[in-house]
């Protein structure tokens, strides 16, 4: 980028969090989680008529794992189950940390915008940086609503594909949105019209319920991180020309000191995403070591067995995701730390000779040595863990795969 155009009048931006994640918060809006949401008994009769019929789905599915599946043996039925099972409880917990966090939540986007707003006033090339991570955002938002219909989609369709199979090609039979035994009576009136609908119903309000907080919740972390990188980007950027430019000594200790500010309220945002998004994050890794491995197992078994649970394959691709996303965008958290790390060394201060400047140069390297997210979940959260995760996971899969045999 040229020079002329740097310095020319920045164009406006006119970015707002609400503009450019709006199908994210829509879909918070559809689950009843969204921060902005007015807590009053409306509110809470549709949280709860949404949630207790997920929560009867689940009683349901637990009654066949402990009374049906173990009993028999059908270990292959009693993974698909919990399967089920592990989507909810990860419901439970998107629902637990938009509530408990909420006013922390509020905060961090109060804060995005209040950014988005001063880069009204940034350098044509920071405002480049800017809308480059705003991408990024936007992007991650993409991923989660696409994976979202793809799971849900799947669930959806394959019992009215493989019904209409039936009717053409063999007897007409009703194919439920999903198979299991259930407790006695319903089992024995499972496939009466009225019963048959009514499942039916139960169990797509518990798809697009799992679909609309993937798609609300998931994208939200990831989200922070890359706006936190593209703040770091703005002060390494910033960093870069103090020396360069023809500043005064006056021009360059009132830069420093800027930069400084900004450094403090970047860590500060860091640290909220920390506090918000830490214990899931570690728990997601932990039950993926466990989740992915016996979602293939069940896949395969279904398959030995003369089907084939496509369905369950959105749920691979979905805990992949689930775990791969924040790692990936945290590995980009600390990489942009060390950048600026770096570019405060090598930004020729030591072509000058103010003490001063020096001096705040020496507390900027203090500051980011070692880089905040090193001191944070972020060290804990990297693609070197990720890998970590698959091998374990993988070792559990041939264990699983070697008792059933």
């Amino acid at each position: 980028m040229s020079a002329n155009s740097i310095d020319e009048k920045p164009k406006h931006l006119n970015i707002k969090f609400e503009n450019s994640f709006q199908f994210m918060l829509r879909a918070m809006d559809i689950s009843q989680f969204h921060p902005y949401t007015k807590k009053d008994i409306k509110w809470a009769s549709k949280l709860l008529s949404l949630y207790l019929t997920c929560l009867a789905v689940i009683c349901v599915i637990v009654y066949s794992i402990i009374f049906i599946d173990l009993k028999v043996k059908d270990i292959t039925q009693a993974c698909s189950n919990g399967v089920i099972c592990f989507i909810f409880a990860v419901i439970t917990l998107h629902y637990s940390i938009m509530f408990y966090y909420q006013k922390l939540i509020v905060n961090m986007i109060e804060i995005m915008n209040n950014n988005y707003e001063k880069a009204e006033e940034y350098t044509v090339e920071e405002k480049h940086v800017i809308l480059e991570y705003v991408g990024k955002g936007k992007f991650i938002v993409l991923i989660w609503r696409r994976i979202s219909l793809f799971g849900g989609g799947l669930f959806i369709t394959r019992p009215i594909i493989v019904m209409v199979y039936y009717a053409v090609f063999s007897e007409f039979k009703p194919v439920h949105l999903y198979e299991m035994v259930y407790p006695s009576p319903i089992e024995e009136l499972k496939d009466t019209f009225s019963v048959y609908c009514f499942l039916y119903i139960i169990f797509i309000i518990f798809t697009f319920c799992a679909m609309f907080t993937l798609h609300g919740f998931q994208p939200l972390g990831p989200i922070f991180m890359v706006h936190a990188c593209g703040q770091l980007e703005v002060a390494r950027t910033r960093i870069m020309k103090i020396f360069h430019d023809d500043n005064s000594v006056e021009e360059i200790i009132v830069k420093l000191k800027h930069i400084a500010v900004s450094l403090k309220n970047i860590y500060s945002f860091i640290d909220k995403i920390q506090t918000c998004f830490k214990i899931f994050y570690e728990l997601i890794l932990k039950t993926t070591i466990l989740v992915l491995p016996i979602v293939i197992f069940q896949i395969l078994g279904s398959f030995s067995n003369g089907e084939l649970k496509i369905e369950f394959v959105s749920i691979v691709v979905g805990a992949i995701t689930m775990s791969s996303v924040p790692c990936y965008y945290s590995g980009m958290l600390m990489e942009s730390g060390e950048n600026l790390r770096l570019a405060i060394y090598s930004c020729s201060w030591e072509n000058r000779w103010d003490r001063t400047s020096r001096t705040l140069i020496l507390l900027l390297l203090l500051r980011t040595t070692p880089p905040v997210t090193i001191r944070t979940m972020f060290c804990r959260l990297s693609l070197d863990a990720l890998a970590d995760v698959f091998r374990q996971a993988y070792t559990i899969f041939n264990l699983l795969n070697a008792a059933y045999n």
